[in-house]
C-alpha cells in the first residue's frame, strides 16, 4: 500500500494539491484542478482505469459515500464483514463451511486439526482486516489470537467467533464532517504495515 501527497511546484499555500492512495489494483484519489491535470490524467492515459466513482465507492473493501451537499463522509465495511468466512460454528454440524470448524461438544482446550487451523487462517485474517481498517476495538483481541495460530486451540475458535457475531451485530463505521474552517485545520497521518 502506497500513499502519495502531490503538492506542485507553483504552489506557496503550503497546502496539499492532492492525495492518491494505491493498494495492487485500487486506487482512491481526491484533488483540486492542479492534481487531476498533473498526476491523474497522465496516470489515467497511462493505465487502463476500471469506473471511476464520485462521491460513493469502494476501496479495499472500505464502503466511502460522500454527500454531495454536506461533505459529510460515512466509511464502512458493511459488505465486507457481511460476506466475511463462515468456517466457524459452535453447532453441531458447520453445514455452511463442510471444511470448517465446529466446536460443539469439544473441550476449550483441545487442539485443532491441521486442516481446521487451515480453515481457521481465513476469518482471522478477514478480522484483522477489518480491525486495522475500523474496528480498533477489537485489534487487540484479534492480535491476540493470532499470536496463538501455531498452538491454536477450540477457545481461540469461539474467541474468534465472539469478535464476528459483534462485528456481524455492529458494523463498525466512522463518520466525518465538513470542518466549519477549512483544510488548514486538519492533519494527514498514514499508517503503513
Amino acid at each position: 500500500t502506497c500513499f502519495y501527497v502531490y503538492v506542485s511546484k507553483d504552489n506557496s499555500s503550503g497546502h496539499p494539491d492532492g492525495f492518491l492512495g494505491v493498494n495492487v489494483d485500487d486506487t482512491i484519489f481526491a484533488g483540486n484542478e492542479k492534481f487531476h491535470t498533473n498526476v491523474m490524467d497522465p496516470l489515467m492515459k497511462a493505465y487502463k482505469m476500471g469506473k471511476i466513482d464520485t462521491h460513493e465507492m469502494d476501496f479495499c473493501g472500505l464502503h466511502i459515500n460522500q454527500d454531495p451537499k454536506t461533505k459529510e463522509t460515512v466509511i464502512d465495511m458493511d459488505d465486507y464483514i457481511r460476506n466475511m468466512s463462515n468456517s466457524v460454528s459452535s453447532k453441531k454440524e458447520n453445514k455452511q463451511h463442510p471444511e470448517g470448524i465446529s466446536t460443539f461438544g469439544r473441550k476449550p482446550t483441545e487442539s485443532l486439526r491441521p486442516a481446521e487451523v487451515q480453515a481457521f487462517r481465513m476469518p482471522l485474517g478477514e478480522c484483522m482486516w477489518v480491525t486495522s481498517q475500523l474496528a480498533a476495538t477489537y485489534s487487540f483481541d484479534v492480535s491476540d489470537i493470532a499470536q496463538r495460530m501455531s498452538i491454536a486451540i477450540v477457545a481461540e475458535v469461539t474467541a474468534l467467533q465472539v469478535v464476528i457475531d459483534s462485528l456481524k451485530n455492529a458494523p463498525p463505521r466512522h463518520c466525518f464532517r465538513k470542518l466549519p474552517g477549512g483544510i488548514s485545520d486538519i492533519a494527514v497521518l498514514t499508517y503503513n504495515d
